[in-house]
């Protein structure tokens, strides 16, 4: 015998209606926009005052061979 039966699987399956995905959609459009003001406010901040606070550790990891390089910007 072949094959997985929907009883035997560990995961469940969704199958959401319009309407939640609408109010899925909508919910996590607005946490962006509260997420993206916030970090307006914080980089704001962090130019009026210079209070490593208000600063974000922002970095990029580079592999030279065996070595490894880290560029670390505050933003």
């Amino acid at each position: 015998m072949t094959g997985t039966t929907l009883n035997l699987l560990k995961f469940p399956i969704m199958n959401p209606k319009p309407t939640i995905l609408h109010r899925r959609v909508q919910r996590l459009k607005e946490q962006a926009s509260l997420i993206a003001e916030e970090e307006r406010l914080r980089r704001h901040q962090f130019k009026e005052t210079r209070s490593p606070k208000y600063a974000t550790l922002m970095g990029t990891a580079y592999e030279l061979g065996n070595a490894c390089v880290l560029f670390v910007l505050f933003v």
